[in-house]
């Protein structure tokens, strides 16, 4: 059996007051949740494959800025958002995924740890204020794909779902309220 691929999508949609028109909404709105991704594209010999793709009102959410990194093991991925702690040794199925929240991202209590299982996809979204007018929209998704699955393993309704958007507008509802 070929060994499984864990898979890490992190998908990045920024604006600021320009990218509040009407416009510029609609087209926000209308981003995808997932971006492509083909395993055919990943070589053998890869452990893991990290995506970024980012969009941004500078030109109109017209445009999605790719980057990716592959990684022969495990011990090289360290995101910011995700802490991915490998099973034993000659397991496929991970240990843990979890959101870590960072004070960057100002997430509440994410809850324990989520067991992710070969061929199961996890989605974690949220919504950053950063300052200035300024608002980042993130969707983290991590998969423990086969090799052997010919579709995208992010294009379809995740096993497991957190989503914090609620939360920090409820969070910042609440400060303004206070103030």
């Amino acid at each position: 059996m070929d060994s499984p691929v864990l898979l890490f999508q992190r998908l990045a949609f920024e604006w600021g007051r320009e990218g509040r028109s009407a416009l510029l909404t609609a087209r926000r709105r209308e981003l995808p949740k997932s971006y492509p991704l083909s395993l055919a594209d990943v070589p053998a010999g890869v452990a893991a494959l990290a995506q970024n793709v980012e969009w941004t009102d500078a030109d109109g959410f017209l445009h999605a800025h790719e980057t990716r990194h592959e990684y022969a093991d495990l011990s090289g991925l360290h995101p910011d958002e995700v802490t991915v702690n490998p099973g034993p040794a000659g397991s496929v199925e991970l240990e843990g995924v979890e959101l870590v929240p960072t004070a960057r991202l100002g997430i509440p209590n994410l809850g324990p740890r989520l067991r992710l299982g070969l061929g199961q996809l996890a989605r974690f979204e949220w919504n950053e204020h950063l300052g200035g007018g300024c608002v980042r929209h993130t969707i983290i998704s991590v998969c423990l794909s086969p090799r052997t699955v010919s579709r995208d393993p992010f294009a379809r309704v995740p096993d497991l779902y957190s989503s914090h958007c609620i939360d920090l507008n409820q969070r910042r509802l609440k400060a303004g309220r206070a103030g």
